[in-house]
């Protein structure tokens, strides 16, 4: 009896075990799934802020042009559909892309991403919601000053549709500007006086080509002549030094 009585309980506390790991798997899949979760254990992650209909090719070339990073140091914040992020997510190559549902200037929400600990964040012109332009770009240098006091050592780029707020995100200590609307401007007007500018910019920035790329020198060569570095580059890697990009983190 006694031996029956301990299967019995054996198979109980099994059981309820089993139940609990099930129920916190299922709570942590629904959780991740809807945005929910807490990233408090990450580190050196990018995090692009916003939604674009063109994001999986944004998300592509990211990947592509920084071979070092993996889809699972990628953080999207945003108030998308949840529809489309999993559509997003069932992308093979993005599966692992860790998603936060919120307002990426509300600061809690950035807590959450745990941005004091990555190491990029994307800004992005965010086309989800029903804002002006004037109201979009108003709302990415609100989240750069946000994110800059919370991580004085994060590398920021934003995306900005009226060059007017270039200056705001300069005293916010934004690192690289993106003038969507001036780039377009050039591009056309290049395109349209038959220069080829435009065909030269779009293969130079394309990440399949051997295009344009930055990288830090060799210690060695500090002090040197710019000759020096262009000729080691040449014979040990046949890359082309245009010129040194200077107060870069």
């Amino acid at each position: 009896i006694v031996g029956i009585m301990m299967m019995v309980m054996g198979v109980a506390t099994v059981g309820i075990v089993t139940g609990r790991i099930a129920s916190f798997l299922v709570d942590k899949q629904i959780k991740a799934r809807g945005g929910l979760i807490v990233l408090e254990k990450k580190k050196g992650h990018f995090i692009i802020c916003g939604w674009k209909g063109e994001l999986e090719n944004i998300l592509e070339n990211i990947l592509r042009s920084n071979p070092r990073l993996k889809s699972s140091d990628i953080v999207l914040i945003n108030d998308a559909d949840p529809q489309q992020v999993d559509h997003l997510r069932s992308i093979p190559e993005f599966k692992y892309i860790k998603y936060l549902k919120g307002d990426y200037i509300d600061e809690k929400v950035l807590q959450r991403a745990n941005v004091k600990n990555a190491n990029t964040v994307l800004v992005l012109a965010d086309a989800d919601r029903k804002f002006s332009q004037q109201e979009v770009d108003s709302r990415t240098v609100m989240a750069v000053i946000t994110i800059d006091a919370m991580n004085k050592n994060i590398y920021t780029c934003a995306e900005i549709i009226d060059e007017k707020f270039e200056k705001y995100l300069r005293l916010a200590n934004c690192d690289e500007i993106i003038l969507t609307r001036e780039l377009n401007k050039v591009l056309i007007a290049n395109a349209a006086s038959a220069s080829g500018i435009s065909h030269i910019t779009s293969r130079l920035l394309n990440p399949e080509e051997k295009g344009l790329d930055t990288i830090n020198f060799p210690g060695r060569f500090v002090g040197k002549s710019f000759k020096d570095l262009q000729l080691y580059f040449k014979e040990s890697s046949e890359a082309i030094v245009i010129g040194l990009l200077e107060n870069t983190r």
